[in-house]
């Protein structure tokens, strides 16, 4: 039985060390570039927002859009922005990676037949 056991203990060492299983500290050129990535998708995310805030079948200018997101300039833009177009673009937020986990996993199912 110590025979099986130092052996067993043997193996989990090699193991550990040919098949690493920390995924951080990562290197510091491959962190650079996840910060990087990250940043650039969140600069895409939010104008996306600020686009989709201004067009609409009432078009509104960046200033415009500003000022009614602080309650500020005319009633009629902030009931567009606050009441129509903030709420879509929230919905939008967050149903976007629920479809994209539905597809994943619908084309995982393809894919296997």
């Amino acid at each position: 039985m110590g025979l099986i056991a130092s052996s067993m203990a043997d193996m989990g060492s090699v193991r550990s060390k040919a098949h690493p299983t920390k995924a951080w500290p990562v290197p510091h050129r491959r962190r650079y570039k996840v910060v990087l990535v990250s940043l650039m998708l969140v600069l895409g995310l939010l104008l996306a927002i600020a686009i989709s805030l201004s067009f609409g079948s009432v078009a509104l200018t960046q200033p415009e859009v500003w000022a009614a997101l602080n309650r500020q300039g005319s009633r009629i833009n902030q009931t567009i922005i606050w009441d129509l177009r903030l709420p879509r673009v929230l919905m939008a937020i967050m149903a976007a990676p629920v479809f994209m986990w539905l597809l994943y996993r619908r084309s995982g199912a393809i894919t296997r037949g």
